[in-house]
């Protein structure tokens, strides 16, 4: 088999409260953190871990025409040639050339480019495809359908999954900031497993001391998703790579480097 490659991809940032990513902590403080997509290179084809934010928002004066009122908890940052296209093209990539692409959760800063991607296979949790449609009242602001709704190839799993069947790229849920978010774990042949946490843990403090995430449909689940997580990474001697956290992301490679 030919080695499997992961490549960290940045496609921007948001600026928040920081009690949205620990509940409780930072509350005033506004911090600015990494949005974060990962390109796997696999002899079952490219797999695209989440497609960022809109590429509308690049240098957008005005971006709640795109996002609506979300912008009161996230403000968007990105750059032109920060979208996920523009930095796949750096690599040669086009987006007829990714086979997969796994969605995390459909949020605006995680599917935000999902159309950019027709010729894919995008692989959802079935209960997050349910309520990207039909959101409770309190997630309405959350789902956007300018993002996910579009005529693509959505194949629906439910819980924990084995891709491949191999034990390379697994998809678990880890329901909690959504009813149907899932992160990734990637096995390597030379650098271990890799946690691809997205929502699921933002930040250090919220694996390492439990501090819940401020934003979760449910605080049991996120915090059940958490341990699982974290059980895992000291189980399998795995590197965690958190959803929203720039001391995490300035201490690992960043694409055209990659993890083999």
């Amino acid at each position: 088999m030919s080695k499997i490659k992961l490549y960290p991809i940045y496609v921007g940032s948001v600026a928040m409260d920081k009690s949205y990513l620990t509940a409780g902590r930072g509350i005033g403080q506004i911090v600015t953190v990494p949005v974060p997509c990962f390109l796997i290179e696999h002899p079952k084809g490219l797999i695209l871990f989440d497609t960022g934010m809109s590429k509308e928002l690049i240098d957008n004066p005005d971006p709640v025409k795109r996002i609506g009122p979300i912008i009161r908890m996230s403000t968007p940052i990105m750059k032109k040639g920060e979208d996920i296209v523009s930095q796949l093209d750096k690599l040669g990539i086009k987006p007829k050339d990714i086979k997969y692409v796994v969605n995390s959760h459909l949020h605006f800063d995680h599917a935000g480019n999902n159309a950019d991607f027709p010729d894919s296979t995008f692989i959802v949790q079935k209960t997050e495809i349910r309520i990207a449609y039909w959101p409770e009242v309190y997630q309405k602001f959350a789902y956007l359908r300018a993002d996910f709704d579009h005529p693509l190839n959505y194949q629906t799993i439910e819980g924990d999954v084995d891709l491949f069947g191999d034990g390379t790229i697994q998809l678990w849920l880890t329901a909690g900031h959504s009813q149907g978010h899932q992160s990734m774990v990637v096995k390597l042949q030379n650098s271990g497993y890799f946690i691809l946490t997205g929502d699921s843990c933002y930040m250090k403090e919220n694996i390492d001391e439990l501090v819940l995430p401020g934003i979760v449909w449910s605080p049991d689940e996120a915090i059940r998703s958490i341990m699982k997580m974290r059980e895992a990474r000291d189980k399998l001697n795995a590197t965690i790579i958190l959803g929203h956290d720039f001391e995490t992301w300035n201490k690992i490679k960043h694409a055209p480097d990659y993890y083999d």
